[in-house]
């Protein structure tokens, strides 16, 4: 068992080494490291301001608050 674990670990590690290896490379290239994430016209055309066509509603006043309006439970104070 502690055999093959140490394979195994050995196996891993070895990988991860030349899978490192092979992006650094890759970026050093110019490969899709150097490229932009994102169209840079569709990030100005985000930045502008959205003209929402959902309709605004004036301010509505708040009902007052009587103490008539606010039941009370059996047998409390309130």
């Amino acid at each position: 068992m502690v055999r093959s674990t140490t394979v195994g670990a050995t196996i891993f590690f070895i990988t991860s080494l030349s899978l490192a290896v092979f992006a650094k490379n890759q970026s050093s290239l110019g490969g899709a490291a150097n490229s932009p994430l994102a169209n840079e016209a569709l990030l100005q055309e985000a930045a502008a301001p959205i003209v929402s066509d959902v309709p605004q509603l004036d301010a509505v006043p708040l009902p007052s608050s009587d103490e008539e309006d606010v039941p009370s439970l059996p047998g409390s104070d309130n």
